[in-house]
């Protein structure tokens, strides 16, 4: 069945790893999943208690992840919020994966270590891209055509967290009806849709003053 939600990050938390703080500093990195199914999207956190002038440029988070048959991929990581860097990355090989990474920031602190993890065979098609053959058309990770159907839709933010959505074009008699954002997803998912654009600044608040300065409290969206 096809759906709006393109990927399911995991989180695992509270394993801390690189030794001694150093410098009153320390660093929790979260215990990555010792099997992960092809194209599913591995999600690794690290907590962090540095303090910096701005976390998105004064922290690099750079990671190795080299597949079965010994392919890299360097993966830069991310500040999220609060004290939370993350790297998040999609497996395409099935096989034994390891990783590396390394965590700096300004003032000397560094920390660095691996581990490996278990890729599953998937009936999943992978990620969309465009097409070696015809640029003009796309496809799966694994050759299937992809013929996106969709909208463009407006999805707005308030004091950081999702609203509730409209879902419109119900019939005439019904002109629409407010839905939690998951079941938003669901009826279109339901009816084949397999794509959602949404364009920031599109009916939606601001997530930055400018391309150095994001509004990190707007751009975070904590979800029990």
């Amino acid at each position: 069945m096809a759906t709006l939600l393109l990927s399911t990050s995991l989180t695992w938390v509270g394993c801390r790893t690189g030794g001694q703080p150093v410098g009153g500093l320390s660093l929790l990195e979260s215990q990555a999943p010792s099997e992960v199914p092809r194209y599913d999207v591995l999600e690794v956190s690290f907590q962090h208690n540095g303090a910096y002038r701005d976390n998105f440029f004064d922290v690099n988070l750079e990671t190795i992840f080299e597949s079965p048959s010994g392919v890299e991929h360097r993966i830069k990581g991310f500040f999220y919020g609060r004290d939370l860097w993350k790297v998040r990355f999609r497996p395409d090989e099935a096989g034994i994966w390891t990783y590396s990474y390394t965590f700096a920031g300004t003032g000397g602190f560094r920390r660095q270590s691996r581990g490996t993890f278990r890729c599953l065979p998937s009936s999943e098609d992978g990620p969309v891209q465009r097409s070696s053959g015809n640029r003009f058309l796309w496809v799966f990770a694994d050759g299937k055509p992809y013929f996106p159907i969709g909208l463009q839709d407006c999805i707005y933010i308030n004091g950081g967290q999702l609203q509730d959505l409209v879902i419109d074009g119900e019939g005439r008699a019904q002109p629409g009806r407010t839905v939690s954002i998951e079941e938003y997803f669901a009826i279109y998912g339901q009816s084949g849709f397999n794509l959602l654009r949404f364009s920031q600044q599109n009916c939606s608040y601001s997530l930055m003053d400018d391309l150095d300065h994001y509004r990190v409290a707007v751009i975070w969206h904590d979800r029990a």
